[in-house]
């Protein structure tokens, strides 16, 4: 049955979004297409590996530091709210896994 859902959702936007669906709204289009520039050059301004890969000049390196990595962990318990303790297990074992995937190897 799990592998059975994303299939099933997947024909269901397909058709929905087929031949006889009416074209989204150019002024949806237009706001999806400023978020995402937004985000990206938010990207480009906060990650320093990001504006080296794309040849741009790095302003500010990011903190690495102990404290700065005790401050991002407590956002991360902290941030998501009241929770069921294996919730916020999971989360955390999320955010540490997404941590580890995001940064540069030392």
């Amino acid at each position: 049955m799990r592998r059975l859902l994303p299939s099933l959702c997947t024909l269901l936007l397909l058709a929905a979004a087929g031949p006889g669906a009416p074209a989204a709204e150019p002024s949806a289009s237009r706001a999806l297409a400023a978020a995402l520039d937004e985000h990206w050059q938010h990207r480009l301004e906060t990650e320093a590996l990001l504006r080296m890969r794309r040849g741009l000049p790095v302003h500010e390196l990011p903190d690495l530091s102990f404290a700065a990595a005790q401050r991002e962990a407590g956002d991360a318990v902290l941030g998501s709210g009241s929770l069921p303790l294996a919730v916020l297990e999971q989360h955390v074992d999320w955010w540490i896994e997404e941590e580890k995937a995001t940064r540069p190897a030392t």
